[in-house]
């Protein structure tokens, strides 16, 4: 009877040794998830792109805005301009005055540039930093006319500060009332 108490405790230690085992083998399958979230963050130099003009001594003007891009998106990302209009409103008075956008492209100078207009340009980029190439224009020669949704940046990875430089102008006449002209755009 001794040996067969022996060969049963034997068998019990056996039991608890496998029961051990599947318990080790079950935490060492643990997995650890971290889910890191597609970021985009957009900063600009300034809130207000402001110019200011004088129909007498100083008709034409131009200011820059730099608009910077950040992401983690592998892919990269596009920025679109965007506005409710293409007109320049003042709303000073009962009937609203406009600058209208310009017609086409004009040379950036100020006796070129047409009166009572105003255009913009992508002026610079940052390497690897793409634009629509019918309002990019690095030499400083010309300005187009705003096109709501046109694509001021571009890049095909992620990025840590990737600079686009819009580049605003206008120029005014004797023709048009005196006030703040505004228009709001966004970028998306």
């Amino acid at each position: 009877r001794s040996s067969a108490v022996a060969v049963l405790g034997i068998m019990g230690i056996a039991t608890v040794a496998s029961v051990s085992l599947v318990s080790t083998t079950f935490a060492d399958s643990l997995d650890y998830n971290v889910n890191v979230n597609t970021s985009l963050n957009v900063t600009v130099s300034t809130d207000t792109v402001s110019l200011v003009l004088n129909p007498g001594s100083n008709p034409f003007a131009s200011t820059n805005l730099d608009v910077s891009v950040g992401t983690n998106n592998p892919w990269g990302y596009k920025l679109y301009i965007n506005a409710d209009g293409t007109d320049l409103t003042n709303d000073t008075y009962t009937t609203p005055s406009y600058i209208n956008t310009l017609d086409s492209t004009a040379t950036g100078t100020s006796t070129a540039f047409p009166a009572n207009k105003w255009g913009f340009r992508v002026s610079s980029l940052s390497s690897g930093n793409i634009a629509d190439s019918s309002i990019t224009d690095t030499t400083g020669t010309y300005f187009y006319p705003f096109t709501s949704g046109a694509m001021v940046g571009s890049n095909t990875q992620a990025v840590n500060n990737s600079t686009s430089t819009l580049t605003f102008a206008s120029k005014v006449d004797y023709e048009k009332p005196a006030g703040v002209y505004t228009l709001d755009f966004s970028f998306k």
